[in-house]
């Protein structure tokens, strides 16, 4: 084979190494996210073990600097500015290929979840109507760029996992009719009194027992709970702790300012 040829061909496999090699930021996170207000807000991720992550924020373009560990593991908490309604990009970089974070806003963030009443949409259930709700619908267009919201899905695990696929979205019309209604609610009420931007986290599975939302290191200290291996062979809504493993411990970490729990029974 020509030299040439093979030089070629080496330049673009390490090309492709180089270029795949970045850093990563963890599930929470992403385009659209919304940082917690005028405090140190926690950004987790993964890069080049060793490698030294630098950060800068456009609200005031400094460099924060941190360190991933030998498992390419890396952490950090950064100031965040007053809220605003005008989006902020956060820019990454391990000495790989940057990583550039867009349409990030500051303002105020909440965990909602619970069971089906956390769930019910805007649009209502079958036979279970939502109150003016094609009022209420037409009306979400003018919350649009001001609430921000990240939906997990429904789902369990015998383990506490790290990382859940999610992706943060603008409110829209059309989203907000599969959106809770307790939470727009809440959420809009925010925006209407505050005058700042709202990110909701929702993670709700209807008809959860509220044994399935606690860690076992909680759990296991009522001799009434049943941890034994057998009742993990159903591995549904009603096992303990099989959904805080899946829906709560990926965000542990994220700074909020708190939460909202709809438990009406179980």
């Amino acid at each position: 084979m020509n030299k040439k040829v093979i030089l070629l061909l080496l330049f673009v496999i390490t090309a492709l190494q180089y270029s795949e090699a970045r850093v990563y930021l963890g599930a929470p996170f992403g385009d659209g996210m919304v940082l917690q207000r005028e405090t140190k807000a926690n950004l987790w991720g993964k890069a080049e073990p060793g490698s030294t992550v630098t950060l800068v924020a456009s609200w005031n373009y400094k460099e924060y600097y941190t360190k991933a560990d030998n498992n390419g593991k890396w952490s950090i908490a950064i100031p965040t500015p007053k809220a605003s309604f005008s989006p902020y990009s956060i820019t990454l970089n391990d000495g790989t290929t940057p990583l550039v974070v867009r349409n990030v806003l500051i303002g105020e963030v909440w965990f909602a979840s619970g069971q089906s009443n956390m769930e019910m949409p805007l649009s209502g259930w079958d036979k279970c109507p939502i109150t003016n709700s094609a009022a209420v619908l037409a009306a979400t267009a003018k919350y649009s760029g001001k609430l921000h919201y990240a939906y997990v899905k429904p789902t369990v695990a015998k383990d506490p996992i790290d990382s859940i696929g999610i992706v943060w979205k603008n409110s829209t019309p059309d989203d907000m009719k599969i959106f809770s209604a307790v939470a727009y609610y809440f959420a809009t009420t925010l925006i209407d009194k505050l005058q700042v931007p709202v990110g909701i986290l929702f993670s709700s599975y209807g008809g959860s027992n509220v044994e399935a939302w606690i860690p076992r290191n909680v759990i296991e200290t009522y001799s009434d709970v049943n941890l034994n291996d057998s009742i993990f062979k159903k591995m549904d809504q009603h096992v303990p702790t099989v959904l805080y493993n899946a829906m709560l411990k990926p965000f542990i970490g994220y700074t909020l300012k708190g939460f909202i729990w709809y438990q009406g029974e179980s």
